[in-house]
């Protein structure tokens, strides 16, 4: 099951983001990071909480936000449930809740070739 706390990250490695120069995640971390194609999102932007059927979207900080976008307005996103149709900006990046978690499910099919 996919049941956990999921870290939703984008390309942007500044040095604040990336905490100690000795730190590596461990590899229960890295298979809980979800990796998004864009730069505009933090390398800790926001974390995906799945708890059975609901679903938590949450900011970690990040300065450029994460929005929930409803009939094309942003709303700025601190900490909410959310549905696999909500639609969710994280910097400039677009996407549904349901692409997270299709990303999570491929973390875990990952997961599972290489454990």
């Amino acid at each position: 099951m996919r049941d956990g706390r999921y870290i939703i990250g984008g390309a942007d490695l500044r040095a604040a983001d990336r905490g100690a120069p000795d730190s590596q995640p461990d590899r229960r971390h890295q298979q809980r990071y979800i990796l998004v194609p864009d730069a505009t999102v933090g390398h800790q932007h926001a974390e995906l909480v799945i708890e059975g059927e609901r679903l938590y979207l949450i900011d970690l900080g990040s300065p450029r936000g994460t929005h929930v976008v409803e009939n094309g307005e942003r709303r700025r996103l601190y900490e909410a449930e959310v549905t696999p149709d909500t639609s969710v900006e994280l910097g400039r990046w677009r996407c549904t809740v349901a692409d997270l978690l299709s990303m999570v499910d491929s973390l875990q099919g990952e997961a599972s070739r290489t454990g």
